[in-house]
């Protein structure tokens, strides 16, 4: 139920619309996808709209995307289908090869049925002609066990404060005092006329940090005893990156199965309903000591119902008329491992984040914006959308125009809720830097290898680059979108049509019924 990524004509990312049987399937706030689609059995056509856009369609950036759904008719049709994979007929994947893993135990279900025709009920009714159903089902059951990953932790000599041996692409680590008095600051004059601000006092050798400076409430040397030590030698940058593997195992099953009824009311009305609903859980395993965490994600009964009515009033002039409703809820987060949470209530960790954060949670806590991370965030995220939409609209047809009229209305109910620290970066991720000691005064203008290899040592100081932390949020949110147009598709000849329209939208600003959040920054 997120933002999409998926672009058309140089949209904005989440800019496209989906429309499912005229109506749309995006959400209200975020503009994504809701959760609840129809299966691919179910599409009887689709048609990406990209440029000479209707006034018909709006809300939408770049183009949209129209999906059709199949429905019944006089003869009976069905099908069954199982698409299977698992370890007997896949090959090892080459991230398992590289680092040495075997063949892990795989499984990949994916069946279903589809089954349309005449409604009949024996002796009781015959909708040959009249009646018709579709209906259809996929499930999928994924498992896969033992995959391995690779992470940074710090050796057992960053840990103590000796960096003297620890290099990154050949580059040694060269430590400055940031609590060295204003006084010891020089100004430097560059070739091109600039100039720099640096620091000319080391920090104890230049290479060691002395234990006596070590974070004084002993929370950073507590916090890197739950990290635990390599495994692997590094790779060709340094001993410190990606020396650390482990094993993860995932599941994930989903149900989707969907109706539709299509009535001929008689020789110029028709009618047809669509229901469709869907229930997603994935889950996974920790792989990186007790302050890693395993992801989850859920959809907790998810549907979608669309109810169509078109009415041919005459040769030339049609009715239609169009309503919907669609709950999309998602559910996910990440669970600390086994003792994780009894671990981090030990830590002497600051009374205000803890506050903040709540018992057994922590942020992100890592190096740089690509770097080593010593702590992943626990974790809870509720995102439920709901969705309602009329949309009514009338055809008429001249000698050289296709004249169309319209008006729709949406109204989109928009729950979230996390715990603390559960929206990187906003809900919580302290960052650490070498800045506070690298020898040029300024944000991370050192060399990158420089930067990398005196990381630790700010970490060691007590030194956080920034450090926003978030408590649980909690916002209940409603808007309308009200849109109305006029479309002339002007024939002026077998060789030239004019698509001409005007359309008027209006978004209303959203309504907060309800409202929790809470941001420090303890720096």
């Amino acid at each position: 139920s997120g933002g999409s990524d998926t672009r058309i004509n140089g949209g904005r990312t989440s800019g496209i619309d989906y429309l499912v049987d005229g109506v749309s399937a995006g959400t209200g706030v975020s503009h994504g996808v809701t959760s609840v689609t129809p299966g691919m059995d179910a599409v009887s056509e689709f048609k990406v709209i990209t440029n000479g856009i209707s006034a018909e369609y709006g809300r939408a950036s770049g183009g949209l995307v129209e999906i059709v759904t199949k429905s019944g008719n006089n003869e009976l049709h069905g099908q069954l289908f199982e698409y299977l994979q698992n370890d007997k007929l896949n090959a090892n994947s080459w991230e398992q090869n590289a680092l040495g893993g075997s063949m892990t135990p795989f499984r990949n279900n994916d069946f279903g049925f589809t089954l349309g025709g005449p409604v009949f009920l024996p002796k009781i009714y015959h909708g040959q002609n009249k009646t018709f159903f579709f209906a259809n089902y996929e499930g999928t059951r994924f498992s896969q066990s033992g995959v391995l990953n690779t992470a940074s932790v710090p050796t057992a000599d960053m840990r103590n404060g000796n960096l003297s041996n620890v290099t990154y692409d050949g580059v040694h680590a060269m430590l400055f005092d940031p609590a060295a008095p204003d006084s010891t600051l020089i100004t430097v004059t560059n070739p091109d006329g600039s100039t720099n601000i640096e620091r000319t006092v080391l920090l104890g050798n230049g290479q060691i940090v002395p234990a006596g400076r070590f974070e004084s409430t002993g929370f950073a040397l507590a916090l890197q005893k739950l990290v635990p030590l390599p495994n692997l030698p590094g790779d060709a940058h340094s001993a410190f990156e990606y020396n650390y593997v482990g094993a993860q195992n995932t599941t994930s099953q989903s149900d989707v199965w969907g109706i539709r009824l299509d009535q001929n009311i008689n020789d110029r009305q028709r009618l047809f309903g669509r229901f469709t609903h869907e229930t997603y859980t994935y889950g996974g395993t920790a792989w990186e000591g007790v302050l890693s965490t395993a992801p989850g994600d859920t959809h907790p009964g998810a549907w979608s119902t669309n109810l169509n009515y078109v009415w041919t009033m005459s040769p030339t002039t049609i009715f239609n008329t169009r309503l919907s409703a669609t709950f999309s809820p998602d559910t996910n987060g990440n669970v600390y491992a086994s003792g994780g949470a009894a671990a981090i209530n030990g830590l002497p960790l600051n009374a205000t984040a803890r506050q903040i954060l709540g018992p057994g949670e922590l942020p992100f806590i890592r190096f740089g914006i690509n770097g080593m991370q010593l702590a992943n965030s626990a974790n809870s995220s509720v995102a439920n959308s709901t969705t309602y939409q009329l949309a009514p609209s009338l055809t008429k047809i001249l000698t050289h125009h296709t004249l169309k009229v319209g008006f729709e209305t949406r109204r989109f109910y928009d729950n979230f809720i996390s715990s603390g620290a559960a929206a990187w970066p906003f809900g919580g991720w302290w960052q650490i830097t070498s800045s506070p000691v690298n020898q040029l005064v300024c944000d991370q203008c050192a060399a990158q290898a420089q930067m990398n290899v005196n990381n630790y040592a700010s970490y060691l100081l007590g030194i956080m680059d920034q450090d926003p932390t978030s408590g649980a949020t909690n916002r209940a949110e409603e808007f309308n979108y009200y849109g109305a147009y006029v479309q002339d598709d002007f024939h002026v000849s077998s060789k030239l049509t004019l698509n001409l329209g005007l359309r008027w939208d209006m978004e209303r600003s959203e309504e907060h019924t309800s409202e929790l959040q809470s941001l420090t920054n303890l720096v």
